[in-house]
């Protein structure tokens, strides 16, 4: 420690005296409250830098859900045509896909809403596992061009970020019905749901034009912007005139006109009645 300072030997060696404020300061200085409170400073700014040091820390995820196990969510297929028009396919494709996975007991699927969500966003599938919190996500894309249809799928685990399965279909576009139910199949098997057993194909058409107006249809009903529900009535009615028995199309022609008079303003004594 410093030796102690004497006030009337500084007072007499400076050439023109001491100022007040250099005397306060000495004052404090050789104070010994002052030396006790410089004490208690250093002792709790070392106490302050010893709990910040030493007290355990949160991991980064803690705040983040755990993804579910046994749940999977489809991502928009991409559409991988040289037409842009045929996104109706791949969109079809991707409800589909959802549908047949959801009758899957034991399988949790992401609503097909959300995961339309994410369909602009440039992520990777881990992070939109971890938005829609689920274990795997499955994604692809889907050309057609000419009589040939190629579907591509991978199912990624959202923890590892590795394929645990894929596959490439190279097949005619009158197939696709069995390319769905081969995929619902593999997931299963991928994901080895115990007791889980793919569920009988759920085939509402056999007319394969009946079936793509029918999703031109969907399309054309669900388009978060643009969306027109007459013209989407137009193109149920065409799919229902190809396959009289084809329910889906009949639930969309009455969710059509009863969207035509929500959306499009239509009197409701014309609109309701149809639906």
């Amino acid at each position: 420690s410093p030796p102690p300072l004497d006030t009337a030997e500084l007072e007499a060696r400076a050439p023109r005296g001491l100022t007040t404020g250099e005397r306060a300061i000495l004052r404090r200085r050789l104070s010994p409250r002052w030396a006790v409170f410089s004490l208690a400073v250093i002792g709790l700014l070392g106490v302050t830098l010893w709990l910040r040091y030493t007290a355990p820390t949160l991991p980064a995820t803690a705040s983040e859900p755990e993804p579910r196990p046994n749940s999977v969510a489809v991502l928009p297929l991409v559409n991988a045509s040289p037409d842009s028009a045929n996104e109706y396919f791949s969109d079809g494709m991707t409800e589909e896909l959802t549908a047949a996975l959801g009758r899957i007991p034991g399988l949790r699927v992401a609503a097909p809403a959300s995961a339309f969500a994410l369909r602009r966003r440039s992520e990777d599938p881990r992070e939109a596992g971890r938005r829609l919190n689920v274990g795997t996500v499955l994604e692809g894309s889907v050309r057609q061009a000419g009589d040939r249809l190629r579907v591509t799928v991978h199912l990624v685990s959202v923890s590892e970020g590795f394929d645990l399965w894929s596959e490439t279909y190279e097949r005619l576009p009158s197939d696709v019905f069995a390319i769905q139910e081969e995929i619902a199949r593999s997931v299963i098997s991928a994901l080895r749901i115990p007791g889980a057993q793919a569920p009988p194909p759920v085939r509402a058409t056999s007319s394969l034009d009946a079936y793509h107006a029918y999703l031109r249809a969907r399309h054309a009903l669900s388009r978060s912007v643009g969306a027109d529900p007459s013209y989407a009535a137009g193109l149920f009615q065409e799919a229902i005139g190809l396959d009289s028995t084809f329910a889906p199309a009949w639930a969309g022609l009455a969710q059509a006109h009863a969207q035509r008079v929500e959306a499009q303003g239509a009197r409701p004594a014309e609109g309701m009645p149809a639906a």
